[in-house]
């Protein structure tokens, strides 16, 4: 970092980086400024500015916009403090690759009651490009391990050369190094710029070291859980080539376990260059208990509440007792699962989970359903988990009301549901409860039958994806897709309560829970959504949404007069009991008996 802070000083100390060769950035207005009573900071603007977010310089400033809450307190506006955040808006551009960036000049304008609005006008110039490919010096490498490194550096003719892609690519070239047996390699980046040709030549200098391979694990820490409940989490076998990758996910993975506070894998180096290396893990346990509760609302459930009791090393062994309870105007939950880890290997699980449900189908009718469902689970990689199993359960619907017709009557009678199940889970988005990046997308499906002593023969499956992209900073598009189908197989039926339903604050917004379709449910579900959202302060955003749905009442139906849409915007902020989300539901169709809009407010993580 040291010889990166070099270069940046040595590039920004030639003529014509700076204004004026260094002098201060003339400000039009500055009679305003009083040293002896400095005015206060109204609206700060930004003339010129197009590479670089706006929220991005104001937040690395002194001057900052008058605070939108009475309880915020405004800054005092001087003029030494201004020249500073000249010169910070020239480096922060220098750091982005734009060396003869300028802010050429300051403009201030008075306003009522002591305030003044600040305008920083800046010319961009142009950028920094890499001209020449990055270079690697390796000291005595083989061609296949130059070829292997220069496939990992990221940084090619023609990049723009700036601060991250610059120390990036370094990083990117160690990582490759590490996880190909080199334990002890480091990068070191050197650049030569030539501001006024806009350009840029670099090196990296690579120092490998021994390529060694893992050695035999101690294990220290442990006190109340057993030696091989951390073995089995290794990621590697002794005798591989050592790999930085592997001993982070096993670090992860141990975390996961939810025993351990504190996990550290240290590699000790070998005797010879050949050696395996030694490895030490050391944990500190954590409690092997947890109880939590927590409250929130929604307008679709009202108030709701649950309490979580965990047990993560029941009986020894890893093993996980998991009992939840839940309840809302609408729905009431409870569930008790036992997990049993390391079936034949580290990525099989074992779980048995026995369900009692309650649930409130609005203007329609109540259900209850009672679930013992075991389950074979598998992860496959660190981002697709797949399982099999066998769900039996009775179900049965009571307080039908008039919304149901006669000839939909029948569908309710309770009976029970017996046969397998399966599902796989893919998950990359970087936050499960904010994301902004990555996918989330499950898929399950359910065969019940007589022919498993079960009252009812249907098969139900379905899919949901959801894709969030960051294109810019600060901005988050949203596209989502579910979609399922239920068929009765033979002279059978599909239960009224394995059905499907659309509507409310989590599918298309606009419509009442469960309304957006037929009382009675139907065969086919397709729901799709476009959600773009900017954040626009700390962790609150503003939202625009398009929701779109259909329930059709045979399977695999498409019934485009069926299709209901539901725009608005909205607005989401994390608090201290979870994430607040607002939206106003237009919906472009609505019901005889349906308002103009709904809106839709949640607090708190959704049950």
């Amino acid at each position: 970092m040291a010889c990166t802070s070099a270069l940046y000083l040595a590039v920004a100390a030639q003529p014509g980086l700076s204004q004026g060769n260094g002098e201060p950035t003339p400000i039009d207005g500055a009679m305003w400024l009083s040293d002896a009573d400095p005015p206060y900071a109204g609206r700060v603007f930004f003339e010129g500015v197009k590479v670089l977010e706006k929220s991005e310089l104001l937040e690395r400033m002194a001057v900052s916009p008058r605070p939108w809450s009475v309880w915020g307190e405004p800054t005092r506006v001087k003029r030494g403090e201004l020249q500073d955040d000249a010169r910070r808006i020239e480096n922060m551009y220098k750091r982005a690759g734009y060396y003869d960036a300028r802010a050429t000049r300051i403009v201030v304008t008075p306003r009522e009651h002591g305030f003044v609005d600040i305008s920083f006008h800046v010319e961009e110039g142009r950028p920094t490009t890499v001209t020449r490919v990055a270079d690697i010096v390796y000291p005595e490498a083989t061609t296949a391990e130059l070829e292997a490194v220069e496939r990992a550096n990221p940084l090619a003719e023609g990049d723009l050369f700036s601060e991250q892609n610059y120390l990036s690519a370094a990083g990117a070239i160690e990582r490759a190094l590490r996880n190909n047996g080199y334990y002890g390699a480091t990068v070191t980046p050197n650049a030569f710029v030539i501001p006024e040709r806009y350009d840029a030549h670099v090196t990296y200098t690579v120092f490998d070291g021994p390529r060694v391979r893992f050695g035999a694990v101690t294990v220290t820490g442990l006190n109340g859980v057993s030696r091989d409940v951390v073995l089995r989490e290794l990621k590697w076998r002794e005798g591989s080539w050592y790999s930085e990758r592997l001993v982070e996910n096993t670090i992860e993975d141990l975390y996961g376990l939810n025993l351990f506070r504190v996990v550290r894998i240290q590699p000790r180096y070998p005797d010879g260059a050949t050696s395996p290396m030694p490895i030490e893990v050391s944990v500190s346990e954590g409690p092997s208990q947890s109880f939590r509760t927590g409250v929130g609302y929604s307008t679709d459930e009202y108030v709701r509440a649950q309490a979580r009791y965990d047990h993560y090393n029941f009986l020894g062994d890893g093993r996980r007792l998991l009992a939840n309870v839940r309840a809302s105007f609408l729905i009431q939950t409870a569930e008790v699962t036992f997990l049993q880890p390391y079936i034949f290997d580290s990525a099989n699980s074992f779980s048995l989970t026995a369900e009692y449900w309650r649930e409130r189908v609005i203007d329609a009718y109540s259900f209850e359903r009672y679930r013992l469902t075991p389950r074979l689970n598998r992860r496959i990689g660190r981002r697709i988990n797949v399982y099999g199993g066998y769900s039996l359960e009775y179900s049965r619907a009571f307080d039908v009301t008039g919304g149901i017709p006669l000839e939909g009557r029948e569908s309710v009678d309770p009976g029970l549901l017996s046969g397998p199940i399966a599902g796989a889970e893919y998950v990359s988005v970087d936050s499960l409860l904010a994301p902004t990046r990555g996918n989330l997308t499950r898929v399950q499906g359910q065969l019940a039958g007589t022919i498993f002593g079960g009252a009812f023969s249907f098969y139900r499956w379905q899919a949901e994806t959801h894709q969030y992209f960051s294109p810019i900073r600060r901005w988050v598009y949203l596209v989502g897709l579910t979609v399922g189908a239920a068929e009765a197989v033979g002279a059978s039926r599909v239960p009224l309560y394995d059905k499907f339903y659309s509507g409310g604050d989590e599918s298309v917004r606009g419509y009442r829970r469960d309304r957006l379709g037929p009382a009675i449910g139907g065969l086919t579900l397709f729901e799709a959504t476009n959600e773009l959202r900017y954040r626009f302060s700390g962790q609150q955003w503003v939202a625009a949404f398009v929701d779109m749905g259909m329930v059709g009442l045979a399977p695999y139906s498409w019934e485009p007069n069926q299709v209901r849409w539901g725009v608005g915007p909205g607005y989401r902020a994390s608090t201290i009991v979870g994430l607040l989300r607002v939206d106003l539901g237009i919906p472009l169709q609505p019901r005889v008996d349906e308002p103009k809009f709904r809106i839709h407010l949640s607090i708190g993580q959704a049950f």
